[in-house]
């Protein structure tokens, strides 16, 4: 669009020229050869820059990225990156530019051939007057007055003169819009992995030595940490006191589960938080921790459950998307015997090579007897607790569903277990504990065995302590070898990276289409004001002042970014809306316009066409009426 604007201002500046060429012999095509060779002139004293500016890009492209794509390709190992240009990428990159080059001087090459010589000389084609009527209104109406209408009329008499401009506002605007959103897309998605902490660190062997969890806690980038452990049961619910929803999120999950019976085992998480953590959380909601803390109480604090994005079955016969937050004290029973169900070597049927392991499916009878179905069998759990907590010698029963009948003893083993009764609500959820897949509740660290492991959270404030400490824990898991540590910000640091690095790379590739659309206003508007020297000579002679004259420029200008903000405002924004579909798979998230980037795109057009009609007529300041109007040529 560019390039065929420039050489149709070119062909029209020169209009005379290309007729006395055609008056001494020069034939058409001659004339097409000769405007082809002043593009390929240009095609060639722009290659070399083009493809070394192309060059010097990547590799500043690649040294502003290189950490994220080290991270995100390499898997972290320090590979050294560099740029390599390859011959085939340099022959396509020329290939498309000569193409491009030659497509777009084709229609002004054409157009000068067919000028004849006597009208070129007297230069009476600039402005075709058609038969067509224009309709006006007995008064002239205008925001910008009689000067605003001149040039109103003007732009609907010549608005082929204008296309190109219309056609690069709009080409700007569907290219600018989208790659704005889809950058925002990738951070917003990269935002999802960003919630919660950013590392954990255990110890593969015993505890945690509280010497090395001081000193990791008194590094600066660390703003806060906690000591935590976690322990995932089973615990036996009377179907009829979980909610609606909360059932209609787990049939429809991964492991559908069978509600048809009195009672159900649920998954139980219980958290352990250090205890002046756990206490603090407490004392904000108002809840005196003390009973929590006495012996043998074990008293835990409910959490508020959250689990949702499953799609389930709607009334009409399609899927509706369920999310359930918490319930409160009075579906729990008033104690819970939690249970860690597992399988005995003995009952296990291993598949063949390459095939999964069944999951078996945790039932129960209406009498709250735990029934294990797996391979198409179904036992009966039979055991005895005593204390608090322990290991339960637990036996398996084969068990016939369809007569109740149960049979001899398969197999044995001990499950640990632990007896709890729920306490309170908290409505919020205390720092170390973002994960709530399950029911969870909430214990003092000093309830925890001394047998269990013992993990810190550690959260940090920014990106760059986030590297900063990587680096330090790198180091000291080198110095300990049985310290581990979990990176749950690695994904979203990823991601965050890609994001920077796709706004990058648009950021860089928008400024340059900007810049093109912008020259392309720029160079046309005012080249078809110097070209009108004549024009706007009459119009200062019945007295137009300099005022006046900007307000006709500008009313002309307006006709085109209207044109183009209709055109490329309801583009842009589909192509939006298209991209937002894409990146929700689906679901029902309302689509959120950008709208400031939607206010940008109208504004840098509006400064467009304000600058364009200044720069042109700041070159007719020194030309005077008389002069104008005597002017032949340009």
């Amino acid at each position: 669009v560019l390039i065929r604007s420039i050489f149709s201002v070119s062909v029209t500046e020169r209009t005379r020229e290309f007729g006395l060429l055609a008056s001494i012999g020069t034939t058409p095509k001659q004339i097409r050869s000769l405007v082809r060779r002043e593009a390929l002139f240009f095609l060639l004293t722009a290659l070399p820059a083009g493809l070394g500016a192309g060059i010097l890009g990547a590799g500043g492209l690649l040294s502003r990225y290189r950490g994220v794509l080290v991270r995100q390709f390499t898997f972290g190992e320090n590979v050294p990156l560099s740029v390599r240009v390859s011959f085939a990428s340099v022959l396509a990159a020329v290939l498309i530019c000569s193409v491009t080059v030659l497509l777009s001087v084709a229609a002004p090459a054409k157009r000068a051939s067919r000028i004849i010589p006597l009208e070129a000389i007297r230069q009476n084609r600039d402005i075709r007057i058609r038969e067509k009527k224009l309709r006006t209104g007995k008064r002239i109406l205008h925001p910008l007055g009689v000067p605003g209408w001149v040039g109103s009329r003007y732009e609907r008499v010549s608005r082929n003169k204008s296309r190109a401009v219309t056609a690069a506002l709009v080409f700007t605007l569907v290219l600018f819009l989208p790659a704005v959103y889809l950058a925002g897309l990738v951070e917003k998605q990269a935002g999802f992995y960003s919630s919660g902490m950013d590392f954990e660190l255990y110890s593969a062997g015993d505890r945690l030595d509280p010497a090395v969890v001081e000193k990791l806690r008194a590094e600066p980038e660390i703003s806060s940490s906690v000591l935590r452990a976690g322990e995932l049961y089973f615990a036996l619910f009377p179907v009829e006191t979980l909610p609606e929803e909360y059932k209609a999120v787990n049939s429809g999950s991964g492991w559908p589960k069978d509600y048809s019976a009195a009672y159900s085992y649920e998954q139980i998480s219980v958290r352990y938080l250090e205890d002046a953590v756990f206490e603090a959380a407490l004392r904000d909601e108002g809840i005196d921790p003390q009973p929590y803390f006495e012996e043998g109480s074990y008293l835990g604090a409910i959490l508020p459950f959250a689990r949702g994005g499953f799609a389930v079955p709607d009334d009409n016969g399609g899927w509706k998307t369920v999310s359930y937050e918490g319930y409160g004290p009075e579906a729990y029973p008033e104690e819970m015997l939690c249970l860690k169900l597992g399988i005995p070597n003995e009952l296990q049927i291993w598949p063949a090579p390459g095939m999964p392991i069944e999951m078996p499916d945790y039932l129960s009878t209406d009498d709250g007897k735990t029934l294990i179905k797996i391979a198409g069998k179904t036992y009966l759990l039979v055991f005895e607790v005593e204390s608090r907590r322990g290991e339960a010698a637990c036996a398996y029963r084969l068990y016939d569903a369809s007569t109740k009948e149960t049979g001899d003893i398969v197999a044995e083993a001990k499950l640990p277990y632990l007896k709890i009764r729920p306490g309170q609500r908290l409505a919020e959820v205390p720092v170390g504990c973002e994960s709530r897949q399950y029911i969870t509740l909430l214990l003092p660290l000093s309830k925890l065995p001394g047998t269990e492991r013992v993990s810190l959270g550690i959260y940090v404030r920014n990106l760059s302590d986030y590297y900063s400490l990587l680096n330090k824990l790198d180091a000291l898991v080198a110095e300990n070898p049985l310290l581990v540590y979990t990176d749950y910000r690695e994904d979203a640091v990823n991601s965050l990276g890609i994001a920077a690095l796709i706004r990058g790379v648009a950021t860089g590739f928008l400024i340059l289409i900007c810049l093109l659309c912008g020259i392309n206003v720029f160079y046309t508007m005012s080249t078809n004001i110097v070209l009108r020297r004549r024009d706007f000579g009459i119009l200062r002679s019945l007295g137009f002042t300099g005022k006046d004259l900007l307000r006709m420029t500008l009313a002309e200008g307006a006709g085109s970014g209207a044109r183009a903000l209709l055109y490329g405002v309801p583009l842009s924004l589909g192509l939006c809306f298209v991209l937002s579909r894409l990146a929700d798979c689906g679901s029902n998230t309302s689509f959120q316009p950008p709208w400031s980037a939607l206010l940008l795109g109208v504004g840098v057009i509006l400064l467009l066409m304000i600058l364009s009609a200044l720069y042109g007529l700041q070159l007719l300041k020194r030309t005077t009426p008389i002069e104008a109007i005597r002017e032949e040529n340009v």
